[in-house]
């Protein structure tokens, strides 16, 4: 009796450490802080960013934590914030509205790598300059992949279509239009190949939403913030693939897939570049289904092969 009860001592103990001592080191890593305003906390939801912060802690194996201030924020107080939240942290990563935090922060603390995330911006451009001066040296600036957004939205936006070779109205900012473009008519061409699928739908670009005009031909969306008015508008159950931060739970009902470009997407992806040494790069969004229930299983198994 006395061995039984010293050999699940032994097993109790080899259990408990083992996921201890992976708990202790976990804890004890310097975190990601990641700079969000009260803004997108509340439209991201508050729920959601503390279940994807610990989906890619887990991932990093490392803590994510976002660092929260006000929406209007000076540069001291948001950098001031961050420090509080951690004086050693991993990296910092700032979206473009905070780039003068981000450059105050730096100034700081030169030994900590500040990531500043600039997201849809045309690529040659460098919107950080504005805040940070001609010389964004030693920062690591990361821009939302355009391309690899708009390819992939064209494949989902041809299964959606299921053949009706219908009209699809595609929204994209000025800025990004002509790469925007490239990239999704270049992804129609390479997916109908990869379908089987002769004709296709036609697709039509507004990068102003006072340019389109009412019709009955359009079997699906792809909205960005220019067409956000397309959303609100319209009765016509028209699919709608949307780039929004939004909780998917309060998404329009006609929203069949969500295209998170937020920057807490961008975490996971910006941490791996920071450490491969990348100063520049590009990183794709996320691809959320919320209306499966609207698709069988071929027309599922077919959009993921698009992302």
């Amino acid at each position: 009796m006395k061995k039984k009860i010293i050999i699940l001592i032994i097993i109790t103990v080899f259990i408990l450490t083992a996921f201890l001592v992976p708990y202790l080191i976990f804890i004890n890593k310097a975190p990601v802080l990641i700079v969000s305003d009260e803004g997108f906390i509340s439209y991201y939801g508050v729920k959601r960013i503390k279940k994807e912060a610990l989906k890619i802690s887990l991932n990093l194996f490392r803590p994510v934590k976002t660092v929260s201030v006000a929406n209007d924020a000076g540069s001291d107080l948001a950098a001031l914030a961050v420090s509080e939240i951690s004086a050693q942290p991993y990296c910092a990563l700032f979206p473009l509205r905070f780039a003068g935090a981000a450059k105050y922060y730096r100034e700081k603390n030169p030994q900590i790598p500040v990531v500043i995330l600039e997201g849809r911006y045309p690529e040659n451009a460098n919107p950080s300059s504005f805040s940070l001066g001609n010389n964004t040296s030693g920062y690591f600036i990361y821009k939302n992949d355009v391309e690899s957004d708009f390819y992939k939205a064209a494949g989902a936006a041809l299964i959606i279509d299921k053949g009706q070779n219908g009209k699809i109205a595609v929204f994209i900012e000025p800025g990004i239009l002509t790469q925007a473009r490239t990239a999704f008519l270049q992804g129609l061409k390479d997916f109908k190949e990869l379908f089987n699928i002769e004709i296709g739908p036609e697709s039509l670009f507004f990068s102003d939403y006072s340019s389109f005009y009412e019709r009955n031909d359009i079997s699906c969306a792809v909205v960005t913030t220019i067409g956000i008015e397309f959303v609100d508008r319209r009765t016509v159950n028209i699919p709608i693939i949307l780039f929004s931060w939004i909780e998917p739970l309060y998404a329009p009902d006609n929203a069949v897939i969500i295209i998170d470009d937020s920057p807490l997407a961008q975490v996971k992806k910006a941490v791996s570049m920071v450490e491969a040494g990348e100063e520049k790069g590009k990183i794709p969004s996320k691809f959320q289904f919320i209306k499966m229930k609207n698709f069988d299983k071929e027309t599922l198994r077919k959009l993921t092969k698009t992302w």
